[in-house]
Order: C-alpha cells, then sequence, then structure tokens
C-alpha cells in the first residue's frame, strides 16, 4: 500500500526537493499535473468515455490550481473538451502557477481546434463570489 501524505508532510517534501535536489516548484508541478492527467485519462478509459470526453476543472491561485493548469493542457492534449474555471481573478495566479496557467494559454493557440475536440482553455472566473479553497474537481460522465 502505497502512503499517503498530509499537505504539511507534502509541503515539506516539495521544499526539501527544492532546496536538496535542485528541482524547480515548476517541474514538480508539471510532474504532479501530469501523473493526475495520467490517472483521469486512465478512469475516463475504464468509464469507457469516447474521445472528446468533457472535463471541467475549477482552479485556485495556488499551487493546486497550478497542478490543475498542467492537468488540463495534458488531457487536452489526449482528445479530451477542457474547460477551466478559476476561483479567484486571473491577475491574483501568480509564480509557478501564474506560469501553468500562461503555458496553458500558449497550448491553445499553438494548436488548431478539430471539430470533434472543442476546448474551452481560456479560463473563465466563477462568479459571484470566488471561492475560499482552492479546488481541483474532476467529474467524469458516461456519455451515451
Amino acid at each position: 500500500m502505497q502512503g499517503i501524505f498530509t499537505a504539511e508532510e507534502m509541503r515539506r517534501l516539495d521544499a526539501r526537493a527544492i532546496a536538496e535536489l535542485g528541482i524547480s516548484g515548476a517541474t514538480l508541478m508539471e510532474n504532479a499535473g501530469r501523473g493526475a492527467a495520467e490517472a483521469i485519462r486512465a478512469l475516463l478509459e475504464d468509464l469507457k468515455a469516447r474521445s472528446g470526453a468533457r472535463v471541467v476543472i475549477v482552479c485556485g491561485k495556488g499551487g493546486n490550481g497550478g497542478d490543475g493548469f498542467v492537468v488540463a493542457r495534458w488531457l487536452r492534449k489526449w482528445g479530451a473538451r477542457v474547460e477551466v474555471l478559476l476561483a479567484f481573478p486571473e491577475d491574483e495566479i501568480r509564480g509557478d502557477a501564474g506560469e501553468k496557467l500562461r503555458e496553458l494559454k500558449r497550448s491553445r493557440r499553438s494548436r488548431r481546434p478539430s471539430s470533434s475536440c472543442q476546448s474551452a482553455l481560456y479560463p473563465r472566473r466563477l462568479r459571484p463570489e470566488p471561492l475560499h479553497r482552492e479546488l481541483l474537481w474532476l467529474r467524469p460522465t458516461r456519455q451515451k
């Protein structure tokens, strides 16, 4: 059985990886986001979701939000219809998460969407009030 870390333990592990191993925060974020995207992709395949399955990702302004932007980029690359919703104003998203948001936007511009894969990768702000916690909520639905 694989161990599960608390949020505090994970923060300490990330800080140690950055300080002692020289791994950048952006690299850690990319690896976490891609790993999550791979797990979601496997789940969608297990559910027999067709190519172009719709996935909605709600992102905050911190590290989990940055992971969500990476997840969105990879899932879109693999054919999902991805929509990103922001829990905070875009100008509050800084640091590594801000860079991952910019990468997501660049990936949208660099690919011409096909008729079978229309994506809403330009994030929209949730209304009326920002959420007070970062969320990465993904709920696949079966397509008929």
